[in-house]
């Protein structure tokens, strides 16, 4: 799992941003309680590691999940 932070003062910005998530078939959330992290927990992460029942769950639930090609992905973005 891949977790991306954005922060943006601008409500027009979060919205394409989870405009362009929602195209690109990510799934992806705003969060309102945001908590700004120091740079300890960038470097080591926040909270507990996940258990191996919880990553055997994670992995069992998305064992199905194809991949999107990078280029399928941006293709309406690159200049042809």
């Amino acid at each position: 799992m891949t977790t991306v932070i954005l922060k943006s003062d601008s409500e027009s910005k979060i919205e394409q941003l989870l405009k362009l998530a929602e195209e690109l078939g990510v799934s992806a959330e705003k969060q309102d309680d945001f908590v700004e992290l120091d740079a300890k927990a960038l470097a080591f992460g926040i909270g507990r590691p996940a258990t191996d029942e919880e990553w055997n769950a994670y992995f069992e639930n998305h064992k199905d999940e194809v991949a999107i090609p990078f280029e399928d992905a941006f293709s309406k973005y690159f200049k042809k």
